[in-house]
């Protein structure tokens, strides 16, 4: 059976109304739109009408603000899901990538010193280890823990928020040292090299905070 017009209006609101990543809205809103023909297949047979049938169906399956209000859990761990992934996946290569570029240029014209260079070392390898650990905590308690630490759920978007956070350290950290590196030997630096691995840490730095920050504001649509 073919998909009603009432039912494809009901499936594009509710649609606006879930701020979740995209393949995961997809797949709730094709199982909605799934459930919601066979409903108005059920009802076809007593009224003998199709926009009827398709009214009866949107009616049983409730207001859309209300649907939209009982996925906030899904919403909120999806994004939780989303930012992990993105952070163990890109800031260990953002790592590696920022650890060559700075290696690849001619090293002996510059000679780092002082306390704040440990600093900064200190800072981007605390900053790394603490986001992809709080990644991981994040992705493996809305994975198949979830069922053991459900009621966890915020503790693992906090997680993520302090993924971002570190994420945003170690990143400030590493433009201090280039800087620093700039200014007393740019000759010592590969400008090929650190532009790409700026570029791919500007990159890391707004999609784990995006991501983080949806987590955040789904904290308000969880009970």
């Amino acid at each position: 059976m073919t998909c009603h017009p009432v039912i494809e209006r009901y499936v594009a609101d509710l649609s606006a109304r879930l701020p979740g990543p995209r393949r995961w809205r997809a797949g709730v809103l094709d199982e909605i739109r799934d459930s919601l023909i066979e409903g108005m297949a059920a009802h076809r047979d007593a009224a003998h009408d199709a926009a009827a049938a398709a009214l009866q169906a949107v009616g049983e399956h409730g207001p859309v603000d209300q649907v939209a209000s009982a996925y906030a859990p899904e919403i909120a761990l999806a994004w939780t899901r989303r930012a992990g992934l993105l952070a163990l996946g890109i800031i260990p290569a953002m790592a590696i990538v920022w650890n060559l570029a700075l290696r690849v240029g001619p090293v002996s014209a510059w000679h780092p010193s002082g306390l704040g260079l440990h600093v900064a070392a200190a800072l981007i390898a605390s900053g790394v280890a603490l986001a992809c650990g709080c990644s991981g905590t994040a992705l493996l308690g809305t994975g198949r823990l979830f069922r053991i630490a459900g009621h966890q759920h915020q503790a693992f978007r906090l997680a993520i928020c302090t993924a971002s956070v570190a994420v945003t350290v170690a990143v400030l950290a590493l433009l201090g040292v280039v800087t620093a590196r700039a200014v007393t030997a740019p000759g010592s630096l590969e400008w090929p090299a650190v532009l790409a691995a700026l570029a791919m840490s500007l990159a890391a730095l707004a999609g784990v905070a995006r991501a983080a920050y949806r987590c955040s504001i789904s904290v308000r649509a969880v009970p």
